[in-house]
């Protein structure tokens, strides 16, 4: 939970750093380009994230790595700080809670948003704009595909799971008989 916790306030302080979506899309593929680089060396990363390298060669790694990746300095000095801070062993969950930071930072709602077929553009326009409406915040979706649902959506954001399939209304309709027969 420590991990978790700290991960979150480094990664939002990121986000919020950020000016433009531009700007996030080369941060986080500056990110992911890094994070690539460490899990093709076992050593290396093992040094960075542990006490193995000392302070000196683990900045002399990454200013080789600034020259040879050309990343910008706003990524470069969040892994500086995270190397300072002995946090680098948190990159991989810090990038996984960057895009939700980024989101939450610019005041966007995302939900993950399931069904049987991917939605026309109308339909998920008139999602979108429910959504907007009754949240008072812009909204995106994260889309997956599941056959198993015979008609109708499931919408998740983080642990809120809402069910507006077939299958969903079945099941309520169900529970609603078997409490109404327990009466």
């Amino acid at each position: 939970m420590k991990k978790v916790s700290l991960a979150k306030k480094y990664t939002k302080a990121l986000a919020e750093s950020i000016k433009s979506d531009e700007e996030y899309k080369q941060i986080r593929a500056e990110l992911e380009q890094f994070l690539k680089f460490l899990s093709s060396d076992r050593k290396l990363q093992a040094g960075l994230e542990t006490m193995l390298f000392g302070f000196a060669q683990k900045l002399d790694i990454l200013d080789i790595y600034k020259s040879e990746a050309g990343i910008s300095d706003k990524t470069f000095n969040f892994l500086r700080t995270l190397i300072e801070n002995n946090r680098m062993s948190y990159l991989e969950t810090m990038f996984d809670m960057l895009e939700d930071q980024w989101f939450e930072s610019r005041g966007i709602e995302k939900f993950v948003l399931i069904s049987a077929v991917e939605l026309d553009n109308e339909q998920e326009n008139k999602l979108k704009d429910r959504l907007k409406r009754s949240l008072g915040k812009d909204v995106v979706f994260e889309k997956q595909i599941d056959p198993s649902l015979l008609a109708g959506i499931k919408l998740m954001k983080g642990s809120i799971y809402y069910d507006f399939s077939i299958e969903g209304n079945l099941k309520k309709l169900r529970e609603s008989l078997v409490s109404d027969e327990m009466i």
